[in-house]
């Protein structure tokens, strides 16, 4: 995951997935994207399978079998080895879940007919529910046995089914603080009523925010601050975007505003936390090159 592959990347969390490889196969990187689409000009091959769960946005998937798809949050996109790609929003950006994986039992499915190049498209639905369950494949503890990590394919593989064959998932007991958690991690850019959080996770306001802070130390307003600052300071990172853009993407009006509660929270501005950053670059580039 870099960007030879294309990608026009905005923002990226990713999870190195190092795990003891199992006779069946392995998991190799998994993470969220926000990004701008891939190989739009010349498709992108990869070595590996991949799923790629559309989180929010919409765009276009096509690949070298000539599907040519719409697609939509609670979209997923299996790539294959080897089969040339491209998807992305026709505008704007999207966020995404991704999963890289490779091994014997995904090549069997593939034989199979289970996992089918000719259909990469499928719908998860319950959108909630297919969420949680590739993200207690996708961000694990590393696994140190190989029985943990056979236990972590055949789950994948058992997902992997029931998306192809569109078969049900069940719904899970999702705890209110899980819940209000991942509807405050998401849609950074927009703005988010707190009291119409409580109301979805069944509290009254006050009961909310009092709860909210027994479970996680701090107030909700903080947390989703939090949140905004966490994916402002991973695009800050990356030179080509400019402040006033990153301010945008994370939900501010202006830039003044954003960097008024960066610093607050980060104890420096933006622009000199990514001249910070630009310096360590350099020093670890020169310092490697002096010990060749």
């Amino acid at each position: 995951m870099n960007k030879a592959r294309g990608d026009r990347i905005l923002a990226m969390e990713e999870w190195y997935c190092n795990d003891v490889p199992s006779p069946l196969g392995q998991l190799l990187i998994a993470g969220h994207a926000t990004h701008q689409g891939i190989q739009r000009d010349a498709m992108r091959v990869i070595g590996s399978y991949a799923l790629i769960f559309l989180l929010e946005g919409k765009g276009k998937f096509r690949d070298a079998y000539h599907t040519s798809r719409e697609v939509q949050p609670g979209d997923c996109m299996l790539l294959f080895p080897g089969i040339g790609h491209s998807y992305g929003p026709e505008t704007g950006y999207w966020r995404e879940l991704f999963l890289h994986f490779e091994g014997p039992l995904f090549g069997l499915m593939q034989e199979q007919g289970i996992l089918a190049p000719h259909s990469p498209i499928h719908r998860a639905a319950p959108f909630d529910v297919w969420h949680s369950r590739l993200m207690e494949v996708a961000h694990t503890p590393r696994l140190t046995s190989i029985a943990d990590s056979t236990d972590k394919m055949c789950h994948l593989a058992s997902l992997l089914t029931r998306l192809t064959s569109s078969g049900p998932l069940a719904l899970p007991k999702e705890d209110w603080f899980d819940k209000a958690r991942r509807i405050l991690d998401g849609n950074l850019n927009e703005d988010l009523a707190l009291k119409d959080v409580a109301r979805w996770v069944g509290l009254s306001y006050p009961t909310f925010r009092e709860k909210f802070r027994e479970r996680s130390g701090i107030a909700v307003g903080h947390y989703r601050m939090g949140k905004r600052i966490e994916v402002a300071r991973r695009m800050l990172e990356r030179e080509e975007l400019t402040v006033s853009t990153i301010a945008r993407a994370v939900g501010f009006t202006s830039e003044s505003h954003f960097s008024r509660r960066f610093s607050q929270m980060v104890g420096i501005s933006p622009r000199r936390y990514r001249q910070q950053k630009h310096d360590k670059r350099e020093t670890i580039y020169f310092g490697n090159e002096a010990e060749d």
